[in-house]
């Protein structure tokens, strides 16, 4: 029996606005288009977490986000013999532990931090719905394979 291909729709871009009710220039045909521009700076990072909190005055809140990993050693000594470097290291200089290496931080109002809350939510509902459906995609596969 041939497989139905399902009709997934892919996932939706949202973005995440601080003010629904922000003033923006009007135009007279009520439309208004944003142009994304990425900064000199601009950069994808990976993110295995985030650190931070409310800052002294309690307007904005910051959010540090980090990938961990291994330290890398200092150094590596080897043994030599006949010309050939020894499969593994004699003796090592590192830290013991894990590296939190942070790559950028962010800091924003509350009303900001409510809107990206809100986007992740719909994002990670959006997720999850793309997965089950790979599930029951994968599932039908398996079975007519069988």
């Amino acid at each position: 029996m041939a497989k139905k291909k399902s009709k997934r729709k892919a996932p939706v871009k949202h973005q995440a606005t601080a003010e629904a009710k922000q003033r923006v220039p009007q135009k007279a045909s009520g439309e208004l288009e944003f142009f994304y521009v990425k900064s000199t700076g601009f950069r994808v990072v990976h993110a295995d977490g985030i650190h931070g909190g409310v800052v002294p005055t309690g307007k904005h809140l910051h959010m540090a986000f980090f990938n961990e990993r291994n330290p890398i050693p200092k150094s590596q000594v080897y043994q030599v013999e006949d010309g050939r470097l020894a499969a593994k290291p004699i003796r090592v200089d590192e830290k013991e532990g894990i590296v939190r290496e942070v790559e950028f931080e962010a800091i924003m109002t509350v009303s900001t931090a409510k809107a990206i809350r809100h986007w992740l939510d719909s994002m990670i509902q959006s997720a999850e719905m793309v997965q089950e459906q790979n599930r029951h995609d994968d599932a039908g596969t398996k079975d007519e394979n069988d």
